[in-house]
């Protein structure tokens, strides 16, 4: 799905941006709770994809890593991991934000179909 320029406002803009910056997500939920905008309401959902998929994998290497307990291999492991992962995501804020500018609703590559089943309700 994708939006006209035309059917874009400024401050719509400016919440599909802050929905992808980690915890603004916030904000631009708020920000678009009084007056609903499909378009920031798509990037809000996006965003919160991604939000939680970055806790979910700190929060599960945390646990990994204090289960397995401190040998260096497994450290270096996770965070080889880890790393991947989290550039992955870099990348998909990154599409997310070029999208938003772009005044597109396109969903995120591999992920962005879920988020919309997921967050439906936002």
């Amino acid at each position: 799905m994708e939006s006209n320029s035309s059917q874009v406002q400024e401050n719509d803009v400016l919440i599909g941006v802050l929905s992808y910056l980690s915890l603004l997500w916030i904000v631009a939920y708020f920000l678009n709770a009084k007056e609903k905008s499909k378009f920031a309401s798509f990037h809000i959902r996006q965003g919160l994809g991604i939000l939680s998929i970055y806790l979910a994998v700190w929060a599960m290497f945390l646990v990994i890593g204090i289960v397995l307990g401190g040998s260096l291999g497994i450290l270096v492991l996770l965070g080889t991991l880890s790393s991947i992962i989290y550039l992955a995501l870099l990348v998909l804020i990154i599409i997310g934000i070029y999208n938003v500018l772009q005044n597109k609703t396109i969903a995120l590559p591999v992920v962005g179909k879920l988020f919309e089943q997921w967050f439906a309700g936002l």
